[in-house]
């Protein structure tokens, strides 16, 4: 699970630098782009709220870290605990979006 939301988050990173070429219409900044062969224009402010809340959903399915030390350990020592069971099925279907992108792993199809 650590590849595919290192996956998600690299191409959440990827479009928030893209937006910093939002084009301004009409004294408003607009992102125009393609998805899937059509034409996408959207405020970028409406953009920005997009991956926020994509981020946001990540975070919910990222399984916790857990500390595991022992009695009389100073260090802590962290492991990936259980997530939500429902959160691979959550974060397969958020990088359907990028599909197409060669970073893409089959496996990761919902």
């Amino acid at each position: 699970m650590d590849d595919l939301i290192a996956f998600l988050r690299a191409r959440l990173d990827e479009d928030t630098r893209g937006l910093g070429d939002a084009q301004s219409i009409s004294g408003m900044r607009w992102v125009v782009g393609t998805m899937q062969g059509t034409t996408v224009l959207m405020s970028a402010s409406r953009f920005r709220a997009e991956l926020d809340a994509k981020r946001q959903i990540i975070a919910l399915c990222e399984p916790p870290l857990v500390d595991v030390r022992g009695l009389g350990d100073n260090e802590p020592r962290f492991i990936p605990g259980e997530g939500a069971p429902w959160g691979i099925d959550v974060l397969r279907v958020l990088a359907l979006a990028y599909a197409g992108h060669p970073d893409y792993q089959d496996a990761w199809r919902p």
